[in-house]
């Protein structure tokens, strides 16, 4: 089968998976209570992180979701080395986090004229998007309530994209991790760029990152990541945890 199907195949999974915590974040048991303490005592989360008030939604933060499903990527957008482009709303990691308003299909449609001639123009209002390698995966780095409208309208967002690299196949090494049988990927490159690219929250060692989401290791397994000997990492259990929480208690008010 064609390499490129294989990977938009594990990638849907990936947007499924995304899709399913922002409906029903990870429930939580008194380990994950401790390991949210000690983050937000450390400045780590947003605060009001543990409590669901009325007219408040959990929201994924998408940087976060993304450097988490593909360690030693980089989200952050670059406006002059940017270029206009379509982009399917629903490979947009994103989310409606102060909420849109009930359209029409022509209220939408007239609406979605404007924003698109913002990116177009490049206004500062105009969507930011950043495509991770060459993975048809989005981060929204200006633009993130749109995506809901585009999606109902089952219309393409006029945006403006940076093309983030990410590290070749060849430079990437799946690790089983012991004696819990855990999943971490390591950076084998030489280009100290993408290893500094490493997030504390996921780190298991100096150059490993843990991997909690089984869809993460078959979307890199698609993309062509060979693995690598085993581990013993005690630890690994803790740090999984943590990088679940640390993308799945974000609250924004809607």
């Amino acid at each position: 089968m064609d390499r490129s199907i294989v990977i938009e195949a594990a990638l849907v999974d990936i947007l499924q998976l995304k899709e399913r915590i922002d409906v029903d974040i990870l429930p939580m048991d008194k380990l994950d209570a401790f390991l949210l303490s000690r983050m937000y005592s450390q400045g780590q989360l947003h605060p009001g992180w543990n409590s669901r008030s009325i007219g408040q939604k959990v929201i994924t933060n998408g940087e976060a979701f993304v450097q988490a499903i593909l360690p030693f990527s980089a989200c952050w957008y670059e406006a002059k080395n940017s270029t206009f482009e379509y982009v399917d709303p629903f490979h947009v990691v994103a989310g409606a986090y102060y909420g849109v308003p009930t359209l029409s299909a022509a209220e939408g449609d007239k609406v979605a004229d404007v924003l698109d001639a913002q990116a177009k123009n490049d206004e500062s209002e105009g969507a930011h998007y950043v495509r991770i390698g060459e993975f048809s995966l989005y981060v929204a780095s200006e633009g993130k309530n749109r995506v809901s409208l585009y999606r109902d309208l089952k219309r393409k967002i006029g945006a403006r994209v940076f093309n983030s690299s990410y590290p070749p196949s060849h430079h990437l090494q799946l690790v089983r991790t012991l004696p819990f049988g855990g999943v971490a990927l390591r950076y084998i490159g030489n280009q100290q760029g993408f290893a500094n690219r490493l997030q504390r929250w996921q780190a298991v060692s100096m150059d490993l990152a843990a991997i909690p989401f089984s869809e993460s290791v078959r979307l890199l397994e698609a993309y062509g990541v060979n693995w690598g000997r085993s581990q013993w990492l005690i630890g690994s259990p803790f740090i999984d945890r943590k990088v679940k929480l640390y993308i799945c208690r974000r609250k924004y008010a809607r």
